[in-house]
């Protein structure tokens, strides 16, 4: 990715950072992380992801791309996924 603009699904996170280059797994636990994963195969597998705190969006994030998918023991679906680069959202609309 470049520095321009491109329209990328947003996944938020409740608890963590992500910093470019980590790699981790990350359990789709409710429906909009479901959501935006699917969202994110139409975008070359990429997708935003951003601290939501208290109610509201961070503007800045890490732009990540899924590396695999799967399920953990016990059924859970879940990503593999790495951090990119920084991202900056320009709009909060919700899929």
């Amino acid at each position: 990715m470049t520095n321009e603009n491109v329209t990328l699904p947003l996944l938020p996170l409740t608890s963590g950072v992500v910093l470019p280059g980590m790699v981790f797994t990350m359990a789709l636990e409710s429906n909009e992380a479901r959501v935006a994963v699917d969202a994110a195969r139409s975008a070359g597998g990429h997708l935003l992801l951003v601290p939501h705190i208290e109610g509201r969006y961070a503007s800045v994030g890490v732009i990540a791309e899924v590396l695999e998918e799967g399920s953990l023991p016990g059924g859970l679906e879940a990503i593999a996924i790495r951090g990119d680069q920084i991202g900056r959202a320009s709009c909060r609309e919700r899929v």
